[in-house]
Order: structure tokens, then C-alpha cells, then sequence
């Protein structure tokens, strides 16, 4: 975030951010020589900047595949996900009382059972619920 600041925000993804930000971090750093890894031949501003984006941008696409890879192999619901479903379902905790599923929610505040609140006694859209 303290890189990315000078250069004004906005909706840079962040793939852009990194290509953005290249000259800063390398070619404005004072080791900086146009040099493969620091050695071999003095190569050509062009050359040296094309190899430089490839490496970088082979990196990010790298990074790219590797999360949506996790994401694909975490694939599940977000908890809130869960947590409305089952107070659709209703209530698993006292079997003679309304609203009882023996999926929902178990309800118990204080040793008593607690009603599951409708979101619209609450004065909430489905979107706002708790």
C-alpha cells in the first residue's frame, strides 16, 4: 500500500500496480544496472525492459493460477452463508415449539430457548440481516 500511494490509487488491479510501479522499484533503485541477475553483458534499454516485464509479468501470472487454484481446492460457502440457511430452516432446539427443523439453528441464551427473529420484525432487508 505505501508503494502503490504514489502513484494516485484508483482502479488499478493489481497485476497493473506491480507493472506501474517497475520503474520505480528497479530502475530508480541505485544498484540498478541493465543486467541479467546483475552480470553478464551490458544489454539495451529495450531488451533489458522486456525481459525485465516478462519475468515479472510470468510472476504474477504464476501468483495468479496458484490462487485460484487454493480457491478452487478451498471451494466452500462463506459461514454467514451457513448461518442463514439454517434460520431459514428455523430452530433444532426445542422440538414442541414453532419453527422447529432438526436442521436449524440450536438457540440457547442463558440456559432458555430464544425465538428465531424474522428480519422484517427487525426492520431489516435480506441483505442487511444480521
Amino acid at each position: 500500500a505505501r508503494l502503490a500511494a504514489p502513484l494516485g490509487g484508483g482502479a488499478l488491479s493489481p497485476a497493473q500496480h506491480w507493472n506501474a510501479m517497475m520503474p520505480q522499484l528497479v530502475l530508480g533503485h541505485a544498484a540498478h544496472s541493465r543486467r541479467v541477475a546483475g552480470g553478464g553483458a551490458l544489454l539495451s534499454p529495450l531488451e533489458f525492459d522486456t525481459k525485465l516485464y516478462v519475468a515479472l509479468n510470468g510472476a504474477l501470472h504464476d501468483a495468479h493460477v496458484a490462487a485460484y487454484g487454493a480457491k478452487a481446492f478451498y471451494d466452500a460457502a462463506r459461514p454467514i452463508t451457513g448461518v442463514r440457511y439454517m434460520g431459514e430452516l428455523g430452530q433444532s432446539t426445542a422440538r414442541d415449539e414453532a419453527a422447529y427443523h432438526a436442521g436449524g439453528c440450536e438457540l440457547r441464551v442463558r440456559g432458555t430457548t430464544a425465538g428465531v427473529l424474522d428480519t422484517e420484525e427487525l426492520g431489516l432487508g435480506s441483505d442487511e440481516a444480521p
